[in-house]
């Protein structure tokens, strides 16, 4: 056996043995498997009496810190671009606040899209410190981590159709996790009524609505071009099937582009310029492109997938049932009709845009956001979140916005 190939045994044997480790380590601790990753096995309490992560003696008062917990998947996903959009407007505002890929803490961030975010480096977290930001698909941590190691936290919904996912523990612990968490973030009206209908037992003072605002990048080119662009990773199937029963309906002139693995840039400047946009949402939490979409210019024809009823109104979009593949062909060129005869779009078109950048903006997504952060880390680490009444953030961002 020549040097390469007994190295190559030694790497093979190395990647066995981890994965040995590793389900071994999931069998004892029932961290399993988790979409993209795993549930964050390093996760550790500090147990020095001089934290190595905050160096700080434990008998002394320490900074509060906020710590998103998110998925180390380079994958383009609209819900991770918003954490580090919330990252960022809390480091822009002086607050502590950071991110981190439990999965892979050394050296891994986002490249599909510009942002400013440096994720935590370390694997080990303080709970006189830190209080974490769960996503809802890692809900569970709070029961199986987060309580039995003194750590504050709270969970971030951004799709009220995965609050039933439990990483592989019982519902029960799921249940218990949503009841003891500090907070519970929602991104759109529709996630937030989910929370409520699946657990009543959280009180709406508990419940924080923030909003995602959409990137500047994204508005119309001066002319638009005869285009209708698609995500391909949206509900395939569907799509799929229109691209081919569409194709031929299409006026002369007219093409289809679908969207597959493109930047944040790469889509900004498809959406610039094409005419429409057709959207196959699916139990979406809120749906970022077709919202891209409407503000760069274009018709959107097709799903709100729930989350996006909150926006998906006439004359700009064009609602179809989900599944209705008449209905969105039938919408489609009824959209063509419609740029043929006004390609720059009606004053009420303009007027609903506008709108949408305001709903959406940079300013609100502050205020809500900066809402939460504040509260959370004035929340003492281990306190009971039922001992006091909260503020109603989701009243007072109608109320106030």
């Amino acid at each position: 056996m020549n040097a390469a190939a007994a190295i190559a045994l030694l790497k093979t044997i190395k990647h066995l043995g981890t994965g040995l480790l590793r389900r071994a380590t999931q069998t004892v601790t029932r961290f399993e498997e988790i979409g993209l990753g795993r549930l964050p096995s390093r996760l550790q309490r500090c147990q020095a009496d001089r934290c190595p992560v905050c160096s700080n003696s434990a008998q002394n008062p320490i900074q509060k810190r906020l710590v998103y917990l998110v998925s180390a998947s380079n994958l383009p996903s609209g819900g991770n671009k918003v954490i580090y959009r919330h990252v960022e407007l809390a480091q822009r505002d002086g607050l502590a606040v950071e991110v981190m890929h439990p999965e892979r803490p050394a050296g891994f961030r986002y490249r599909w899209f510009e942002h400013a975010v440096i994720p935590l480096a370390d694997d080990q977290l303080c709970p006189s410190r830190d209080h974490l930001v769960l996503p809802e698909v890692w809900a569970a941590l709070g029961t199986k981590f987060c309580k039995p190691a003194g750590f504050a936290y709270s969970i971030f919904v951004q799709n009220g159709y995965l609050l039933h996912l439990n990483a592989g523990f019982t519902q029960a612990m799921l249940r218990e996790a949503y009841t003891a968490a500090e907070h519970v973030v929602a991104i759109s009206d529709d996630s937030a009524a989910m929370v409520s209908r699946a657990y009543p037992s959280i009180a709406e003072s508990r419940i924080f609505r923030v909003v995602a605002s959409i990137s500047r990048q994204f508005k119309p080119a001066p002319a638009k071009a005869r285009e209708i662009t698609f995500l391909r990773r949206k509900l395939r199937s569907h799509s799929e099937r229109v691209e081919a029963y569409l194709q031929p309906l299409l006026p002369a002139g007219w093409s289809l582009i679908g969207i597959e693995n493109a930047s944040e840039a790469g889509v900004a400047a498809l959406f610039a310029r094409s005419a429409i946009f057709l959207s196959f949402s699916e139990l979406e939490g809120l749906g970022l492109p077709p919202l891209e979409a409407a503000l760069a210019g274009n018709r959107v024809v097709g799903y709100h997938g729930q989350g996006g009823k909150e926006y998906f109104d006439p004359p700009i979009f064009y609602p179809v049932a989900c599944g209705d593949i008449h209905g969105i062909l039938d919408q489609t060129l009824a959209a063509i009709a419609d740029f043929e005869h006004n390609p720059q779009g009606t004053p009420d078109m303009l007027a609903q845009r506008e709108a949408l950048k305001l709903t959406y903006g940079a300013e609100r997504e502050r205020q809500t956001v900066l809402n939460f952060q504040h509260a959370a880390l004035a929340t003492p680490a281990g306190a009971d979140p039922l001992a006091a009444p909260r503020r109603s953030s989701i009243r007072n961002i109608r109320q106030t916005n």
